[in-house]
């Protein structure tokens, strides 16, 4: 995410566990279903014989229909005749995932590494369910485990890195990913991943390398453009930040960063409904996201800078003993309500859906003031994520109901 007043702000190496893992998948040039730890690997599980592959055809229907407990007592049975095969119980584990069960998949994943020490692929799916448990410490016990039994394992040096991250590590992380691309010198997302902690850590020529020594390796990773993107920006290159954020869309479409960034640079060179229009796709491709909700929010609060205020100065009465949301929030109000201040209320308002992201009677009130300013799709953004904080909040209820019509009628004109 850029900053419009100060440069680009530090990434992290990931809000998301699961999608860092995702990506991992996607872009670590492995088709092979058995190099992945979040899909099922049905070959490690048979032979090629009839009565095999009709079992695995039925755990395939299973999973499919969300019928986890008899997949997993299917894969009982059928574990009796495949010996100490810790494959087994890895797919008991990714199962006890999919339905939420998360002490299920840590349990029969710590088993895996019991039947055999020297399965890798268990000891990085235990990692990642410690990850999404946010038990970094254990992560980064099991992952260095994992090191021992494998050095020449780039994903095993990766995830690695994002538990040192996750447990306040930053160094460690940069050298375990430094490590990584000497192991693996071909692998695009590792010197993605190395691009992202190295300007985390404000060293942005070494970072500048690393991108674009990944786009070089991957001319499709699109989040490698968006990274060296961010990086031009911060050098003043914007020209270039641009290209290289359009050129992750062209390789992703739905690349919600790109879009969010290019829609702020856009806003930066005067183009406010472009900039509105980019920075309001980038929410809606991630809105079921935190990552995508906070995005949003982040991008609202820096195309609206709130400007300096002197709390002093204000004389409403019960704004001192509040938060700083609550006195945003309180303030917005009142200026709300003096003709010639929307703006400026609309700013506070901002500031303290900004500041608390679950307050549903904030969202509410700044969608109303962005509809009342006729940013009609953006104010619905909000009043629907007011709604889901808030299900019985009829208000937000009748004002996106409202602005609906309004979207339709403007649609209408339109044609």
């Amino acid at each position: 995410m850029l900053s419009l007043d100060g440069g680009p702000k530090p990434l992290s190496l990931s809000a998301d566990i699961t999608e860092s893992i995702e990506e991992l998948n996607a872009y670590g040039g492995e088709e092979d279903e058995s190099h992945s730890i979040l899909s099922v690997d049905y070959k490690s599980l048979s032979s090629d014989s009839g009565e095999d592959l009709e079992k695995m055809a039925q755990l395939a229907s299973l999973l499919k229909a969300g019928q986890y407990e008899k997949a997993i007592t299917l894969l009982d049975h059928f574990e009796v005749s495949g010996g100490n095969n810790p494959n087994f119980g890895l797919v008991k584990a990714q199962i006890a995932l999919m339905k939420d069960d998360l002490p299920l998949a840590r349990e029969y994943a710590r088993r895996t590494i019991k039947v055999a020490k020297d399965f890798v692929r268990g000891y990085k799916f235990l990692a990642y369910v410690y990850m999404l448990m946010e038990d970094w410490r254990r992560a980064k016990i099991v992952l260095l485990a994992a090191l021992e039994q494998t050095e020449d394992d780039v994903e095993v040096y990766i995830l690695a890195s994002y538990a040192f991250q996750g447990d306040g590590e930053p160094r460690e992380a940069t050298r375990l990913l430094e490590k990584a691309v000497v192991v693996d010198p071909k692998s695009s997302v590792a010197f993605e991943k190395l691009g992202v902690a190295l300007f985390a850590e404000g060293r942005v020529e070494r970072s500048l390398k690393a991108y674009v020594q990944s786009v070089k390796l991957d001319k499709e990773n699109a989040r490698a453009y968006v990274g060296l993107g961010t990086v031009c920006f911060a050098k003043g290159w914007v020209r270039d930040a641009v290209t290289a954020y359009q050129t992750a869309l062209e390789r992703d479409p739905y690349n919600a960063e790109a879009m969010t960034n290019i829609g702020l640079l856009a806003f930066r060179s005067g183009q406010v409904a472009e900039g509105l229009e980019l920075v309001y796709r980038g929410y809606m491709v991630k809105s079921e996201s935190t990552t995508g909700w906070s995005n949003f929010m982040v991008a609202l609060q820096q195309l609206f800078p709130l400007r300096q205020v002197d709390w002093s100065l204000v004389s409403l009465s019960g704004i001192a003993p509040l938060t700083e949301d609550q006195r945003h929030y309180q303030w917005g109000l009142y200026l709300s309500r003096q003709q010639g201040m929307q703006e400026s209320a609309f700013r506070h308002l901002l500031q303290a859906a900004f500041l608390n992201q679950e307050h549903a009677e904030m969202i509410n009130d700044t969608g109303a003031m962005l509809a009342s300013f006729g940013w009609l799709h953006i104010s619905k953004a909000l009043f629907t994520k007011a709604l889901e904080l808030y299900p019985e909040y009829s208000e937000a209820r009748e004002n996106l109901d409202q602005v609906d019509a309004n979207i339709a009628r403007v649609e209408s004109e339109k044609k």
